[in-house]
Formats: structure tokens, C-alpha cells, sequence
């Protein structure tokens, strides 16, 4: 997933402004509800998170380390990365894409969390977490010339908004960076030196495993079931 910390928090702020129609949780004066079998009394949290995946690690984590002081509750039906976010490609590019260059908030964010996704793995790895981050950099390949075109624009464009990236037009620099393309049919590339990848459920985990170690409470594959979440009134 092209997750960052920036753009979860972002995007963060948004939906806790509108958590009644989107759902992820809210931010407050809260409560989150347990039936479980042990305890059917309301736990109070400042922040409930519905769904460990990389959206919800990440926002967990980037929560705590914005304002430290509130209390997180995570929830995961199953475990942290066991559904979509752990099956996904693991794929990190680094730069956004020219067609989101706007003044729309969400394309703004998009392109903030592909930009600075990289340095958020690299970071949960650093601080003892592994990711299986490696930075590989990133080729996006033109075998036409009306390819090689669409992808100088984008290069273009994506320079003049401060993403890091480089067009190289024809084969020859483009095997300068990967000599296996040599002798084929790429004409030209789009290349981020700052992209690679990660193995996405070790990811995940890692990514919840640092929201624990921030103060989050994570609580994964229980047997009871959340009833509801009732917005306490300031």
C-alpha cells in the first residue's frame, strides 16, 4: 500500500470531522463497547479505529505521535494485516501523479502519502520494526513513442509540483539504470530512486506493533463482538 504517516493524519482530521457518514471512528470524548463474554461495560477512548489494516495501523500511529497523550483503541475482527493490506503488492512510489496535481484536498493527500510512504517504512523499520522495506527505486516503462510522451509530461509536471523523479528518454539511459532492459523494446521511463517495496503483511504488522509501543490498544480476533460506538457529548 502507498501509505504514509502525513497523509493518514490528513486524512485523519477529515474523517473524524465527518465520522457519522464515513465510519472509521471518532475523536472526542468517545466510547467503544465490548459484549464480550468477560465485561459488557463501555470502555472509554478518546479515538476508536475500526479495521487493522494499513490505513488504520497508520493512522494509529500517527495519531499517537502528533498528540501522545490520547488513548487509541484499534479494532481488527480477525488480525492486523489479514485481509486486503496484506495481499497487496507491497509496491512504494515515491512521487504522485500529474492527473491529481489540483486543488482538491483527497488528490493533495494522495500525492503527500505516495511522496513520503517510503520514509514512513523506512522509519518503523529503523525504530526496530521490520517492514522488509528495501529502496529499489522504480521504473514505469514506455514501449511507444505516444508512451515516451505521456511520460515525460507526467515527469514535467511532477517536477514542477517538487516530486523527485527523472524521465529517461531512450533505451540506452534507461539500461544505464537496469542493464537486464538492454536490447529490448523500452523506448523510454519514468524513474523514482527514492521507491521500493515491502512485504505488505509483515508491513502491517510492524505498523501496529509501533501504534502498541506508542500507547495504542490493539485488539485483534476476539471472540465478542463491538455492539456500537456511542459519541459521549461534550
Amino acid at each position: 500500500k502507498k501509505v504514509c504517516s502525513s497523509y493518514i493524519w490528513m486524512v485523519g482530521r477529515l474523517v473524524f470531522r465527518r465520522c457519522g457518514s464515513l465510519g472509521l471512528g471518532v475523536l472526542g470524548s468517545r466510547q467503544w463497547s465490548s459484549a464480550d463474554a468477560g465485561s459488557k461495560s463501555p470502555i472509554c477512548s478518546d479515538v476508536v479505529i475500526i479495521g487493522g489494516g494499513i490505513a488504520g495501523t497508520s493512522l494509529a500511529v500517527e495519531l499517537l505521535r502528533v498528540k501522545r497523550d490520547l488513548s487509541v483503541v484499534l479494532l481488527d475482527k480477525q488480525g492486523c494485516g489479514c485481509e486486503a493490506s496484506g495481499l497487496s503488492a507491497g509496491t512504494v512510489w515515491s512521487a504522485g501523479h500529474q492527473q491529481d496535481l489540483s486543488c482538491d484536498l483527497s488528490a493533495i493527500a494522495v500525492n503527500e502519502v505516495m511522496a513520503r510512504s517510503a520514509d514512513f517504512y523506512e522509519d518503523i523499520q529503523r525504530n526496530g520494526n521490520d517492514t522488509g522495506w528495501v529502496r529499489s527505486g522504480n521504473l514505469i516503462l514506455a514501449v511507444t513513442a505516444q508512451e515516451a510522451e505521456y511520460l515525460r509530461r507526467d515527469a514535467n509536471q511532477l517536477q514542477q509540483a517538487g516530486y523527485a523523479c527523472t524521465f529517461l528518454p531512450d533505451a540506452q539511459s534507461v539500461a544505464e539504470v537496469e542493464p537486464a532492459l538492454a536490447g529490448g523494446t523500452v523506448r523510454a521511463a519514468l524513474y523514482t530512486k527514492q521507491s521500493g517495496y515491502c512485504e505488505p503483511l509483515l508491513a502491517t504488522q510492524a505498523v501496529a506493533e509501533t501504534a502498541r509501543k506508542l500507547g495504542a490498544d490493539v485488539v485483534e480476533g476476539e471472540s465478542g463482538r463491538v455492539t456500537g460506538i456511542t459519541v459521549a457529548v461534550a
